[in-house]
């Protein structure tokens, strides 16, 4: 893993040593992420320090290039490795966390309330945006060029990569499953071969199962360890299904349970927001950070996770959804081949929602009723909700999205809408780099290589998706290894409590963060909307898996509080004021 912090000069500027000093404070901002420090580039443009975890691995950061007084960055197609940079008139930082930023002297944390209302609906802020004003962000997909000029910013587009591999569709099915086989196979050997002391997250899911079959294939007579997350209450907890497959491969005994219950999660939750540094919806990568506080105390370096599948292989709902909808306009309910979509959304609703998700005849449709469900956030807004512009903020999506797929089918937008907003950012960024990465952990994302993206872009759309349900090639790739129970469960994201349990277990943090003066000191909700979601939750407690649209908005307001509160006491450089930076 490797932490980026440095500055380049513009115009005639030189790199003297009060820059020097302010990226040697943006690295220590950054200490939890690495181990040894060097100095990489030291010239009269720009001047960076790298400290490495381990290894470099060209797979887990952006790519650096030197030329003419240039320097670039490049982020992959999966938004593995993060970048950040403020520019001044007379220079540009950039560093690997949005903290680091703030040991610029002169810079303080102002909410952006555009970026802040799109991480909401898109779960992510568009080009470039963060949720804090004059700090950008390298997106997927992307080179940044840093020189004297300024900044530039370039999209790299995926379609040529692809098509320049020649890859063709495969004869049968036979041949795609041999295919993807073979490469998770060569993935997870080489994984195997790194001389840590190596665990597999184990979900109890159909994707870290794979993994787990594959990697005790490989070291079926050598040690390793299974984590599995587990939970007090049955609603939440997988640990059937994480026993099930870890008694297959006869590892049952290997396998450490980290137990998650609400106290924990309220204990973790700040300083979760702290390392993940933007707003989050769910309590999901709170339960993370505290699994990987407690995996790193148990001596593991280096964990094997699945993301990715879900967006390669269509394992989210909304693609079996887009297939249903384009069933029954054609020939009504039906026509619709998977029967569980039709009892998930129910009958007698099913005209109305297919009429709302294909509402706007473009490339957003698959996901149109969503986000306009999302758009609720608006509600909460101190600011004027005209100041908030959702169709630039759509149109720019769409713009970068053809850059870097090209035209494509409806299901293949799903797929890129998928890969360029939540799997860079809220999966590959806030799960695994911000978090696992600041407990200095090694990640390996098995799935999540180019040439798994060029086998999946030359499926065809049947072996991924049908009427027996989302993932069919991987479910078929591995029906005679799996337990049926893992092969025929039904999809199911990680889940924990919603953030109304916080309203029972420490009501403190909700009046420490979502009160009156807390809420006016950034101006970013109005405390009269919020009070109204509070109290609407404590009328109807009903238990949720965090899911629901009021749950996902209390978490992501109470989040964001304490994400700007975190920023203005814990972050900034009040000490040194740097002028002229």
């Amino acid at each position: 893993m490797r932490t980026i912090a440095g500055v380049a000069a513009k115009g005639n500027n030189v790199i003297d040593t009060i820059r020097r000093n302010i990226v040697n404070n943006m690295m220590e901002a950054m200490h939890k992420r690495w181990n040894s420090l060097i100095n990489e580039s030291d010239d009269s443009n720009f001047f960076t320090l790298i400290g490495f975890l381990k290894s470099v691995d060209t797979e887990i950061e952006p790519q650096i290039y030197h030329e003419n007084e240039e320097i670039s960055f490049c982020r992959n197609a999966f938004g593995v490795g993060t970048l950040y940079w403020h520019e001044t008139d007379n220079y540009i930082f950039y560093a690997s966390e949005i903290k680091a930023l703030f040991k610029i002297g002169g810079l303080t944390p102002q909410p952006d309330i555009q970026g802040i209302a799109e991480n909401f609906v898109y779960w992510v802020p568009l080009r470039n945006r963060t949720v804090f004003q004059n700090i950008c962000r390298l997106e997927s997909n992307q080179i940044v060029k840093f020189n004297r000029s300024g900044v530039r910013i370039v999209d790299t587009s995926i379609v040529p990569l692809i098509s320049s591999k020649g890859s063709k569709a495969p004869s049968s099915i036979s041949n795609g499953i041999n295919l993807i086989r073979s490469q998770i196979e060569r993935n997870v050997s080489n994984a195997c071969k790194q001389n840590d002391r190596l665990a597999i997250y184990l979900s109890g899911g159909l994707d870290s199962s794979i993994l787990l079959y594959e990697v005790n294939k490989q070291k079926k007579h050598s040690e390793y360890d299974i984590i599995c997350m587990t939970f007090e209450d049955r609603l939440f907890d997988e640990s059937n299904f994480q026993r099930i497959m870890a008694d297959s491969v006869g590892r049952l005994k290997d396998t450490k349970n980290i137990k998650v219950d609400k106290t924990c999660l309220f204990n973790c939750f700040e300083a979760a927001i702290s390392d993940i540094e933007f707003p989050i919806m769910k309590l999901n990568p709170v339960s993370l950070w505290h699994l990987a506080k407690e995996v790193s105390k148990i001596g593991i370096d280096t964990i094997i996770t699945g993301e990715g599948a879900d967006e390669l292989f269509w394992g989210y709902d909304f693609f079996q959804e887009e297939l249903a909808a384009q069933e029954f306009s054609s020939g009504g309910i039906n026509a619709i081949s998977n029967d569980s979509i039709v009892k998930q959304i129910g009958q007698g609703n099913l005209s109305y929602y297919f009429k709302e998700y294909h509402k706007n005849d473009d490339i957003l449709s698959p996901l149109r009723a969503r986000y306009e469900n999302s758009k609720t956030i608006i509600k909460y807004l101190a600011t004027d909700i005209n100041n908030v512009n959702f169709a630039n903020a759509e149109n720019e999506l769409i713009e970068k999205m053809t850059a870097i797929y090209g035209d494509c089918s409806s299901l293949r937008t799903c797929q890129s809408i998928a890969m360029s907003t939540l799997l860079p950012e809220y999966l590959v960024t806030q799960q695994s780099s911000q978090i696992v990465g600041n407990r200095k952990l090694h990640t390996i994302m098995p799935f999540l290589t180019e040439k798994m993206l060029e086998i999946s872009f030359s499926l065809p759309e049947p072996y991924l998706l049908n009427e027996t349900g989302v993932k069919f090639i991987l479910r078929k790739a591995y029906e005679n290894d799996l337990p049926k129970q893992i092969l025929h469960r039904r999809k199911y994201q990680l889940s924990t409590p919603g953030a109304e349990m916080l309203l029972n277990t420490d009501p403190e943090l909700i009046y420490k963060h979502l009160s009156k003066e807390s809420m006016a000191a950034h101006g970013i909700f109005s405390f009269r909307a919020v009070q109204h979601l509070l109290q609407r939750i404590r009328l109807r407690p009903v238990k949720t898996n965090g899911f629901s649209l009021d749950s996902m908005l209390l978490t992501y307001i109470l989040s964001t509080q304490v994400l700007f509160n975190t920023a203005k006491e814990k972050w900034i450089e009040s000490a040194k004021t740097v002028r002229d930076c």
